[in-house]
């Protein structure tokens, strides 16, 4: 009888630790989150982006003009910028191999798009705009650099490149971003999980938990693990991928985002004797 009875109450001991150990796992979960907002937040940007998105079928084209908002992030005091190049177009330069229209099927049918980005502004943590320039664009990786026009009065927040988080399947992950400015840009939160490390042709991360592309992903320890980006499949065939589409949400390691950045160039100022007179 006291055998049962300690072995209960060992049994119970257990589910009460157990208990109290996710708990605290959760809770440590939620204070490393608050810890990482508070620290990289203000290296996490809004940009305002003017498109011009040329469409063309069956020979006739027509111009439209695009104003969006999407998520960056700041990699460098200098104001240099990453961000996800399909957000930066609103989506029309990952779709431009085009397809063709379902009546026809000859060359005269196929839908094509092309983009122009007129303007980009950065908006900073406390509101403040800087006009840029796209600079260095990856196509392959949808990542696209930026710099402000001017250099600015004070090094801006930057996240830390250095420090790469390189984690595991099933690992947590935070996702911090911003919302529109529906409701002012506040800043926000999300976790997910690693779902695939594919090693081959390159390095990137899978996670079907995406919250918003272009922004920073990073490790519970607070270390930068990438950038959401989009990854297409060359020649757009459907695959038996994330809902079989030729799309999928990635994760652009941190160690690539700073060999890219190497290349990205200086903003070119135009000067009186840079300019070609008429």
């Amino acid at each position: 009888m006291q055998n049962r009875y300690l072995t209960a109450l060992w049994g119970l001991s257990l589910m009460l630790l157990a208990m109290t150990g996710s708990q605290a796992q959760t809770v440590d979960t939620a204070k490393a989150g608050r810890d990482i907002a508070a620290q990289w937040q203000n290296s996490v940007i809004n940009l305002s982006v003017v498109v011009n998105v040329k469409m063309t079928m069956m020979g006739k084209s027509e111009t439209k003009e695009n104003k969006s908002e999407s998520i960056a992030s700041i990699i460098d005091p200098s104001g240099l910028t990453v961000t996800s190049l399909s957000m930066l177009t609103g989506g029309e330069d990952l779709f431009s191999d085009s397809s063709e229209a379902a009546s026809g099927g000859g060359e005269g049918d196929k839908f094509t798009t092309s983009t122009d980005i007129k303007s980009v502004k950065m908006i900073l943590a406390d509101g403040k705009e800087l006009p840029a320039q796209v600079v260095f664009r990856d196509k392959d990786l949808d990542l696209a650099f930026i710099r402000p026009l001017k250099k600015p009065d004070a090094p801006l927040p930057a996240l830390d490149l250095a420090q790469a988080g390189d984690p595991q399947l099933l690992e947590r992950i935070l996702c911090l971003t911003r919302l529109g400015p529906v409701a002012d840009r506040g800043i926000l939160i999300s976790f997910g999980e690693i779902n695939a490390v594919i090693t081959k042709p390159r390095k990137f991360y899978v996670s079907i938990s995406a919250e918003d592309i272009g922004a920073p992903i990073f490790a519970l320890d607070g270390k930068l693990v990438g950038i959401f980006a989009l990854r297409k499949q060359p020649g757009g065939a459907r695959s038996s991928g994330i809902s079989g589409s030729p799309v999928i949400p990635i994760i652009v390691p941190t160690s690539t985002i700073a060999a890219l950045a190497k290349q990205a160039p200086e903003v070119e100022v135009k000067t009186p004797e840079t300019v070609k007179k008429p």
